[in-house]
């Protein structure tokens, strides 16, 4: 009883998911900066990344700093069986996003045994292997130079401008985010929640740790190759300085601003963690030239903002909102409401 109670707290007004959509929908017809539907691209983008990684991370509690290596293989995979293989980009995503979840059952094998620390550094070595491995291969990835990346397109229609890739980008944003809710309410769900609460737990109710960690780390690796594949499109050109080590560090900040284990926190820590960069841009003219100048003052933000979330807001965003509404369900009857009175009397 006590957990359909907190269940139906976390549900969302089916009223509000039709406005957030009927106003995503409109959003390119009432905005006429091209660089704001830029921005709003990378949401997406990043918000199909972010609720990839919520598997890994915030379900079965898996740290990783390689989702930008996904990522990568992803845009890359999809970009060389558009080009060099003749395949339509409509069948080259998906195949591309099958990339990135093969490639990350290999990577999740022999990271089965670690946890913590040690699978987040053996990630971030992963990453650095995918990495150089782009700069070598010259013959297929034209190494540190880049690769330029043909357009997807539909008949007449070319997604080769921001407002037609926002539709694309939205309406996959759209699926896989029902999908991601799906899977969260399946069993195979239950069964990565109980994995990131107890291992111990989770083996005496008949739960494969092996079977279960190995499919976080597939369906968090191919929604990672999906997003990697609509930025190469979004971009037309992707070089292998689209996928170092920060970003990876983003979208680990993502889930702890967010809030790790709620796919809706998921997407908030995707939309604060992309719009951060400009919020920094803007400061960046009152700060010294010292620091303003400093390449690590946007990894030193990063970390900052996580240690305060860590530390005043384990629950990142999601949960406060959650406190919110059970505040102002219960008001004025709230702890604080009654403790005040009481001091009136």
């Amino acid at each position: 009883m006590e957990k359909r109670k907190q269940d139906k707290e976390q549900e969302i007004n089916p009223w509000w998911i039709i406005f957030v959509l009927a106003v995503v929908m409109i959003l390119p017809l009432v905005i006429q900066s091209k660089y704001l539907i830029y921005m709003a691209n990378l949401i997406g983008i990043a918000i199909i990344g972010s609720v990839g990684l919520n598997f890994l991370m915030g379900y079965t509690g898996q740290i990783s700093l390689g989702h930008a290596a996904f990522i990568a293989i992803g845009a890359y995979s999809t970009s060389l069986l558009h080009i060099k293989a003749g395949i339509t980009f409509w069948i080259a995503l998906p195949l591309g996003g099958v990339s990135a979840a093969i490639i990350g059952l290999i990577v999740g094998i022999p990271c089965l045994r670690l946890s913590g620390l040690y699978l987040a550094i053996a990630t971030m070595g992963f990453g650095f292997i995918i990495d150089e491995a782009i700069v070598f291969w010259k013959v297929m990835t034209n190494g540190a130079e880049g690769m330029l990346v043909k357009r997807a397109s539909l008949g007449p229609l070319v997604f080769n401008n921001d407002r037609s890739n926002y539709y694309l980008i939205y309406i996959l944003v759209i699926v896989l985010v029902y999908f991601a809710k799906n899977i969260e309410d399946s069993r195979i769900g239950r069964a990565f929640i109980a994995i990131r609460d107890s291992e111990e737990a989770a083996q005496t109710t008949g739960i494969s740790l092996l079977n279960y960690r190995l499919l976080a780390f597939a369906v968090s690796s191919f929604y990672a190759g999906i997003a990697g594949g609509l930025l190469a499109n979004l971009m037309g050109h992707i070089s292998p300085e689209n996928f170092n080590l920060l970003l990876s560090i983003e979208y680990l900040v993502m889930q702890v601003i967010g809030g790790m284990g709620y796919l809706w926190g998921a997407i908030l820590g995707a939309i604060f963690i992309t719009i951060l960069p400009e919020a920094i841009r803007f400061i960046k003219p009152v700060l010294p030239e010292v620091i303003a100048t400093n390449q690590g003052f946007a990894p030193f933000i990063y970390g900052l903002i996580m240690i305060f979330f860590m530390i005043f807001e384990s629950h990142g965003l999601y949960g406060r909102w959650l406190k919110i509404k059970v505040y102002w369900k219960l008001f004025p009857f709230n702890p604080k409401q009654l403790k005040k009175r009481s001091r009136w009397k």
